[in-house]
C-alpha cells in the first residue's frame, strides 16, 4: 500500500490497531487508514512541527490512544477519534522522543533541552533524568 504524499516532511510514525499515525513538520498529526491508505483524520493543536508520535500500548480499559510531542514542547494525548484528551508543557524546548511503557501508564519524553522526563499519564511529573 502507498499513502498518498503530503506537503511537509515526516517526522516519524506509528501503527495503531487499524491506522497508521504519522509526525509531520506542518504541525498536524495525520491518521491514515490501513485498509485502503485513505486519510481518516488531521488532528491539529501543536503550535509547529510534530517530531513525534506513539500509540498508547491498547491494555483495558484504555480506547485506542496516541500521544504526540512537538517542537513547542508539549505532549498531546489524542483519542483515535480525533479528540484532545489531555494536553501540557512538558519541555522548555521541542519534545523529539516519546515512548509508553508496556502496560500503558507511564510516558518517557526527550527533548533537546537535554532531559528526559517520565509522566505519569494524567501529566503528572514523575521523574526528570539530565545528562
Amino acid at each position: 500500500m502507498t499513502l498518498p504524499t503530503q506537503a511537509s516532511y515526516v517526522f516519524q510514525i506509528s501503527f495503531g490497531e487499524k491506522i497508521l499515525a504519522s509526525a509531520s513538520e506542518d504541525g498536524i498529526v495525520r491518521l491514515w487508514n490501513l485498509t485502503d491508505g485513505s486519510l481518516a483524520k488531521a488532528l491539529v493543536g501543536h503550535e509547529g512541527a510534530v517530531e513525534t508520535v506513539a500509540f498508547r500500548p491498547t491494555v483495558r480499559p484504555y480506547k485506542q490512544q496516541l500521544l504526540s510531542g512537538g517542537i513547542d514542547g508539549m505532549l498531546r494525548l489524542w483519542a483515535a477519534d480525533g479528540e484532545t484528551l489531555q494536553h501540557w508543557r512538558a519541555h522548555d524546548q521541542g519534545v523529539s522522543a516519546i515512548a509508553w511503557n508496556p502496560k500503558g501508564t507511564l510516558i518517557a519524553s526527550g527533548s533537546t533541552d537535554k532531559t528526559v522526563k517520565i509522566w505519569a499519564d494524567n501529566g503528572t511529573l514523575q521523574h526528570v533524568l539530565t545528562g
